[in-house]
């Protein structure tokens, strides 16, 4: 029977290294292990065991309305919802094709096990899986995108992972690439070259749709033609190519009239197996196709160097070799040709005994007759003296793999690009196809790829290439057509490039030289003008208005593209540099180029300090110029304007200026009474102002005289004026104009101009720099001139020098000096000092401190070493002033010198004083229990006879341990039950006499005992005692006879006090 093999390839953004460390339930960021149950639709538990869902066969009747699985990754519960997929029609049958076109059609019994659905909760995913032996598929969230499958055996025992009996642990892979890989079903292509030697005869071909690819010299060794033939139909399809391009090939006959051994196709096109469609397919062939006239043949993808290896991969097929492990006794491990995934064993391949057995049994067989005749020798083949990483860089492998755009990664992602090259196209992602970058390609520093290890070059590795420059370019297009623009010319450091360590090419890979310098038209847009109306037709947030350019910006931004919104008070930098050739500013020589203010001279040189003299002549010496000059101090009454001097037509270098700062102004006018500057009594801002074929320059500020300067030439005859507005301090004036040579001009002799080498000086000392070689010209070989006196045609080429390229003396660097460790009082400071030196165009780089000077720049000093002001010194806090509730505590507060001396206060009042005292609280007080409300004793009655009143309060109080009462607040009892008693009674005292009768004889009256003070332990009761005669107080009773007005009281010993 015919079969056939392809050769899968796939593109993944991050390796599923089997060295991974990683606990049982995950194994990094890209997959995890999960274990799914079956749940029923509200998602409760249904079942562990997953495959008895495989075994239903295929029938309508069978098939079950719903399924429902759930399992947590990467911090998410997916509860998968699955309905019955109809993926297979039900006419679905298989046919074989044998010997002799015979066919054999079989209607095979599927199991119906394909679902599709959503995960719940979530309205963007989407899910298709097969449940014919656990959940295989796909998994899209609104995020990532997963593949599922049952965890395979050698992945468990990789990682010691194991689950409870009857469990089912599933790999979860995060598809986070443009093309994915499972590394346990396909493999990418990896790529080495491979020395084996075989006597057959292959041709070789690619297809005519084909355009340039890879490197020409590639192209000349494995591209034989490109016409079209007859009947040769190459696309993606492989098996389709496949099949006429082995028809094609059978019919093509050589000079000699014998037929090639073997056929060999190299496509350009992305191939895939069963579709006319890029996909991961490399290469087909047929499986002992060998000598045969119309099977020895194979398909090949190019792919950059790797394709080596899908070349003998698939010979392999058509020498009738089948994959490792499958149906022979040799493993499926990295590193075989042969292997169903095709990865290297540390970026080394090799064909295993099983593909030897099978090339020895092929060789043994009539098939292999065509291999046993003797080729015609062609001639010796030169290999290459270089390895293929030294000729092909990583980059260039990586364009080869990813396209033009790519790039080795250089992302911070680690990798050892000896067993698998990482590329970079776009984004923050780097990709591989798991080949390993070629033999010989860098991979460090003084290092490279051999035989699958990174190594150092040795004896045996290249030697530094330094970077030389490329030929100049041509000269760019002009920038401008009118005005000074800016042409370039350019280069490269790429011949060669610098390699293996060698210098980078010294100078500049571009030099502009202005161009078209020619004045535009009097009515053309200004330059910076032109660039600003660009954006007139681009909506700027959302409206669009008409940009005019913005020239009142600092120093540093001239050369960025500054537009003004007309009619509205804003600007906007529009870009962040203008065209080549605009000037920086008006009416000057000066232009930007590449968002960089260049200087340029009268002479319309880049770099050229020329100035023109007071009447215009570049580089002249004034000596052609007649100078007029004056002073005005005539005095006049105020507001109204009076002339201070006329100025011709052609007048150059006028400047007009007040003496000193006055109230007065000053103004210009033509001929005809037109005002050009503060006119009809309006007085205009400082600026600059155009008239008269020139631009003045009006300057006034509050703490400097008036001042007006313009280069010229004027276009007409100026009145100058003063509006005088007080006392007239005084205005100078000059100007110049071109002499006028009286009678016949002598005769001259014929001047004589040519170009002469100008060169400056080097710039630096030592460490490499560039002398700036000029052409100048010249009249009669000493006076400089004007280029344009000088034939363009026979100006020389000149380009900087190279000087002084040799290395600077190693020197002292220190770093600035750290900050100091006080303020006041004396302080240190320190820095760090290395031993640098400066090699030829290259930046100062550390080395031994042995090629410094022995005396080293101080690296501690001392700093802040001025005396402290006084400041506040505080002493400690004193205790609270209460043990429990809210108290006070103090501490002292002393103005004092750096010396610790106590100084006046006074000394201290600029900085604030501290507080001498704060609240404290060092916890609640305990809740007291002895708190009660007491009853005082009554009061004496009101009245001594007859009715009266007397009164009582009821305190809060406590009563001491010696029984004596405490009063309080009445809010301390406020949780305390107060006592219903009367506060208030009457009292009635014996009877009052009709008529008062009053005691002649003085006598003693007593009033009661008041309450006692304590209720036990011995206490007091007073009372008062009174001298009374005929009703009013007396001193006429006798002492000896006056009542007691103290008297003991409760004198019982108190209880013992409660525990607390």
């Amino acid at each position: 029977a015919l079969q056939l093999c392809c050769l899968c390839c796939a593109s993944v953004a991050a390796a599923l290294a089997s060295d991974s460390s990683s606990g049982a339930s995950g194994l990094n960021d890209d997959y995890v292990f999960v274990t799914p149950v079956e749940v029923d639709s509200a998602g409760s538990y249904i079942s562990h065991d997953i495959l008895h869902n495989g075994r239903k066969k295929r029938s309508a009747q069978n098939a079950r309305s719903s399924l429902h699985y759930r399992f947590s990754a990467f911090g998410q519960e997916l509860h998968l919802e699955l309905k019955p997929s109809a993926i297979l029609s039900s006419h679905f049958i298989v046919q074989v094709l044998g010997k002799d076109g015979a066919s054999e059609t079989q209607k095979p019994e599927v199991q119906q096990c394909f679902y599709q659905g959503f995960i719940r909760n979530d309205s963007s995913s989407s899910v298709a899986v097969s449940t014919c032996a656990g959940l295989s598929g796909l998994i899209r969230t609104r995020k990532n995108e997963f593949l599922i499958s049952p965890l395979p055996q050698l992945l468990a025992q990789e990682h010691n992972y194991s689950s409870p009996a009857g469990h089912h642990p599933h790999v979860l892979y995060k598809r986070t690439a443009e093309e994915k890989v499972q590394r346990y079903r396909g493999y990418p292509s990896s790529g080495r070259n491979y020395p084996g030697y075989s006597p057959s005869h292959i041709p070789h071909a690619s297809q005519s749709q084909e355009t340039q690819y890879h490197h020409r010299r590639l192209q000349k060794q494995h591209f034989c033609g490109r016409r079209k033939k007859g009947g040769l139909l190459i696309n993606h399809h492989a098996d389709q190519s496949l099949n006429s391009f082995c028809q094609w090939q059978s019919a093509l006959i050589g000079k000699n009239g014998k037929r090639h051994d073997h056929a060999i196709l190299l496509t350009g096109f992305d191939i895939c197996s069963w579709k006319n469609e890029p996909c991961d397919t490399l290469g087909f062939a047929p499986i002992s196709g060998m000598c045969s006239k119309y099977r020895s043949c194979t398909i090949n993808e190019d792919t950059g160097l790797g394709l080596a290896f899908t070349i003998a991969h698939e010979s392999g097929h058509n020498f009738g070799m089948i994959h490792d492990g499958e149906g022979n006794p040799c493993r499926k491990a990295e590193g075989n040709i042969m292997s169903p995934t095709l990865t290297g064993n540390n970026g080394v391949f090799s064909w295993s005994s099983c593909s030897r057995q099978y090339l020895k049994k092929f060789l043994s067989t009539p098939q292999a007759g065509c291999l046993v005749d003797e080729p015609k020798q062609a001639g010796q083949y030169k290999y290459p003296d270089k390895l293929p990483g030294q000729i092909y860089d990583a980059d260039t492998q990586c364009k080869w793999q990813f396209g033009a755009k790519a790039k080795l990664c250089s992302l911070g992602f680690v990798k050892d690009i000896c067993k698998s090259l990482w590329c970079h196209r776009i984004g923050h992602r780097c990709e591989t196809k798991f080949m390993p970058a070629a033999e010989g390609t860098v991979c460090g520093l003084s290092m490279w790829c051999r035989q699958g290890q990174c190594v150092k070059f040795g004896e045996l590795g290249p030697r530094p290439i330094h970077g030389q420059w490329s030929a100049w370019s041509k000269w760019s297009e002009c920038s401008r057509t009118c005005g000074g623009g800016v042409k370039y010319q350019e280069r490269h450091c790429n011949n060669p490039k610098p390699q293996y360590g060698g210098k980078f090419c010294p100078g500049s890979g571009r030099i502009y030289q202005l161009c078209n310098i020619n004045p535009c038209n009097e009515n053309s847009l200004d330059f910076r003008a032109q660039q600003c109306a660009e954006y007139n037709s681009k909506p700027f947030r959302g409206w669009f208005y008409q940009w005019k350019p913005y020239t009142k910006v600092e120093e540093e931004d001239r050369c960025k593209l500054y537009c003004k919104a007309e009619n509205f008070e804003f600007f906007f930098a529009m870009s962040g540099k203008v065209k080549d050739g605009t000037p920086c500013s008006p009416n000057k020589n000066d232009v930007c180029i590449d968002g960089v203010c260049e200087l340029v001279g009268c002479d319309h040189e880049l770099g050229s300090k020329a100035v023109s003299d007071a009447c215009g002549v570049c580089k002249g010496d004034n000596s052609t110029c007649k100078f007029y000059k004056g002073l005005y101090l005539n005095q006049h009454k105020a507001n109204e304007y009076y002339p201070v001097v006329i100025i011709p037509a052609g007048a150059r270098s006028i400047e007009i200026q007040e003496l000193q700062v006055s109230s007065s102004y000053l103004a210009v006018r033509s001929l005809s009474q037109k005002y050009y500057l503060t006119g009809g009594w309006s007085i205009d801002w400082p600026g600059e102002f155009p008239f008269a074929g020139t631009t003045f320059e009006y300057q006034r500020s509050f703490n400097l005289p008036e001042r007006l300067y313009a280069p010229g030439p004027t276009n007409e005859t100026l009145v100058f004026e003063i509006l005088m507005q007080g006392k007239n301090p005084g205005i100078a004036w000059k100007y110049a104009l071109p002499k006028v040579m009286n009678g016949t001009p002598p005769a001259t002799k014929r001047l004589a101009y040519a170009w002469s080498i100008m060169q400056s000086e080097c710039p630096v000392s030592c460490g490499g720099g560039y002398i700036n070689v000029k052409a100048i010209c010249l009249r009669d070989q000493n006076i400089q001139v004007n280029s344009s006196f000088c034939s363009a045609r026979t100006k020389p080429v000149t380009e900087p020098k190279i000087c002084n390229a040799f290395s600077c003396p190693a020197y002292w660097m220190p770093d600035e000096w750290s900050t100091c460790s006080k303020s006041c009082a004396g302080g240190q400071q320190s820095r760090k000092i290395q031993c640098v030196q400066k090699k030829p165009f290259q930046k100062e780089e550390a080395v031994l401190h042995s090629l410094c000077p022995v005396s080293t720049p101080t690296q501690v000093q001392a700093c802040n070493s001025h005396a402290c002001p006084p400041e506040w010194s505080l002493g400690p806090w004193s205790q609270c002033s209460k043990t429990c509730g809210r108290g006070v505590r103090r501490r002292e507060v002393l103005c004092k010198g750096s010396a610790a001396e106590t100084l006046p206060e006074s000394q201290c009042t600029s900085l604030p004083r501290p507080e001498l005292q704060e609240g404290c609280v060092l916890g609640r007080c305990p809740k007291n229990n002895r708190l009660q409300w007491v009853a005082s004793s009554w009061s004496e009655c009101s009245a001594t006879c007859g009715l009266g009143v007397r009164k009582r309060e009821i305190k809060c109080s406590e009563k001491g341990f010696q029984g004596k009462l405490i009063t309080f607040p009445e809010r301390r009892c406020r949780n305390i039950k107060r006592s219903n008693l009367d506060l208030e009674e009457t009292c009635n005292q014996r009877a009052c006499p009709a008529h008062p009768v009053y005691n002649m004889v003085a006598g003693w009256y007593s009033s009661p005992w008041q309450q006692c003070t304590v209720t036990c332990g011995g206490g007091v009761q007073t009372r008062s005692v009174h001298c009374v005669q005929q009703g009013r107080p007396s001193s006429s009773c006798l002492l000896h006879q006056k009542p007691p007005v103290l008297r003991a009281c409760n004198t019982n010993f108190c209880p013992a006090p409660e525990k607390r």
